[in-house]
């Protein structure tokens, strides 16, 4: 891990960043010689540690101080479609959601779609129980907690999927670019949707189930994993676990059941 003023390039050795000051990275460096929590967070080879004061000049720290993301205490997850872009942990789910969203939709118009529509979007815990479901407008859900139903308030806001299109002929080439410029080629109906195009394969409606945060879910699970330090002289970590634990109480899996019409 990197407790310098820099970020490293590679971007599986930032999946998580964790924002402190220079006063709370010199603590942490001074524990880890007799605390193995410290120890592994500084070996922790997923997450970097990052100076909130960090004077280097690359593209990542200008976007992520420019995006107000360089206070002390915090943590950041990368998005799945673009290792640049990071959002808060209590944040990642709804952002990144939000992201594949765009993402999908932008691929659609691409390969010449009709009409997108959402006809049932459901929200589960970790273990697979589901917790709200059905139409957007109208959810059903069991027990409706206060957690529950403020998760599905904030994913709702987020999520943007109703569109239509004019006729137009599908750009297969600029479809499968963009699929790769936002790491999604592995997405196994992005690529069906895009051979049927190719091949002139006249679909009309294309029904599926879309996760919205099964991508997002992978580099939550890293920040999660942490075992932090409970050291009272460094007392903003304390601070990190407790949103650690909320963030995690607040995350469920979700996903969107999807109508898109072709010309």
């Amino acid at each position: 891990m990197d407790t310098n003023n820099y970020l490293p390039e590679e971007p599986e050795k930032r999946r998580v960043i964790m924002v402190l000051s220079r006063q709370e990275l010199n603590q942490l460096e001074i524990d880890a010689e007799s605390d193995n929590s410290a120890r592994e967070l500084l070996l922790n080879r997923q997450v970097s540690l990052l100076d909130d004061s960090a004077k280097d000049d690359s593209y990542l720290i200008k976007k992520l101080r420019n995006s107000g993301l360089l206070n002390p205490g915090t943590i950041l997850i990368q998005s799945p479609y673009d290792p640049s872009d990071y959002a808060e942990a209590s944040n990642a789910s709804y952002n990144f959601a939000q992201a594949k969203c765009i993402n999908f939709t932008n691929l659609c118009g691409l390969l010449g779609a009709k009409k997108i529509t959402v006809e049932h979007m459901e929200m589960k815990s970790s273990d697979g129980e589901t917790k709200i479901s059905g139409n957007v407008d109208t959810p059903v859900g069991k027990g409706n907690g206060e957690v529950e139903s403020k998760v599905w308030g904030e994913m709702l806001k987020k999520i943007s999927i109703e569109e239509e299109y004019d006729p137009s002929e599908p750009n297969i080439e600029e479809a499968r670019s963009y699929l790769m410029e936002n790491q999604w080629l592995s997405d196994p109906h992005m690529k069906g949707l895009i051979f049927k195009r190719e091949k002139g394969i006249r679909i009309k409606k294309h029904k599926f189930v879309l996760s919205l945060t099964e991508e997002s879910q992978k580099n939550l699970k890293v920040a999660f994993s942490l075992n932090l330090p409970q050291n009272p002289s460094i007392p903003i970590v304390g601070k990190l676990n407790a949103n650690l634990e909320q963030t995690k109480k607040e995350t469920f899996d979700f996903s969107l059941e999807i109508n898109v019409e072709f010309w």
